[in-house]
């Protein structure tokens, strides 16, 4: 199975914050559509520490998929290029311990001949759109998300709920080391949206108009300035969005995870 991309489109933005501790991957001015992993990632730790979280995450994830190439993506070896990760933030802790809290989300989009298959820890989010509607989505590393799902708290609560930052699941240093949530997706038709995002973005587009943005006749550049023009000057929080879109689909499903 052979799934190819259009033009890679991505922004990343301060927000009303003084640094980003947003990473988006890879820096979307030299993309190609030959490129094969997409990272967007929501660092955490403050005093610049998220910022230097989630830019080690896409960096050494990078290096791990460039040493370690293979033609189908498992769960088992996201899990090992996590643990990889892991090891390097424990390096650096170990070399700077005022970083001990630092950490980082993770949404990783990886296309190989299995389809493309989605990780994520923590509330960032990638979206699966199909013609103006939302097929699919990451279900969210975090404590309302989790209120969410026990049915104490309904979506529109958990958007306003002051705890609504606090996160289940990240990459950090330590013992305790969380799994990555993975998902395979090989029922893909052309046209489909890869749409990824960190938590700034949710404070301005909702579901509803991000299938309306994406579902519309504008070019893929105009939808992302939409989106763009919708989270400026709004946000408190640094805002990144990453938008794949599926150009063909040949051949039959070979591989499952395994």
């Amino acid at each position: 199975m052979e799934v190819s991309i259009a033009q890679p489109l991505g922004f990343t933005q301060l927000g009303s914050r003084t640094n980003n501790e947003d990473t988006l991957f890879p820096d979307p001015k030299v993309t190609t559509p030959q490129q094969r992993w997409f990272m967007v990632c929501d660092g955490v730790g403050g005093a610049e520490r998220g910022e230097v979280a989630s830019q080690l995450a896409a960096i050494e994830f990078d290096q791990y998929f460039r040493e370690n190439p293979v033609t189908t993506v498992t769960d088992a070896y996201i899990q090992e290029a996590l643990s990889f990760v892991q090891d390097r933030f424990d390096e650096y802790v170990a070399e700077n311990p005022q970083a001990e809290n630092m950490g980082t989300t993770l949404t990783l989009v990886y296309r190989h001949d299995g389809g493309i298959t989605v990780a994520h820890l923590g509330d960032s989010r990638v979206y699966l759109i199909r013609k103006g509607v939302i097929e699919w989505r990451t279900d969210d590393h975090s404590y309302v998300n989790e209120l969410v799902k026990a049915g104490v708290l309904n979506p529109d609560e958990a958007r306003r709920h002051p705890q609504r930052n606090i996160i289940t699941r990240a990459i950090q240093s330590g013992e305790k080391r969380a799994k990555a949530e993975v998902q395979l997706l090989n029922d893909l038709e052309p046209g489909d949206y890869l749409f990824m995002c960190t938590d700034g973005i949710l404070e301005r587009i909702s579901d509803e108009l991000l299938e309306k943005t994406l579902g519309g006749s504008d070019s893929n550049e105009e939808k992302m300035e939409t989106l763009l023009a919708c989270c400026k000057g709004q946000t408190r929080d640094n805002f990144t969005a990453c938008l794949l879109q599926i150009a063909t689909v040949t051949g039959k499903v070979t591989h499952r995870h395994g």
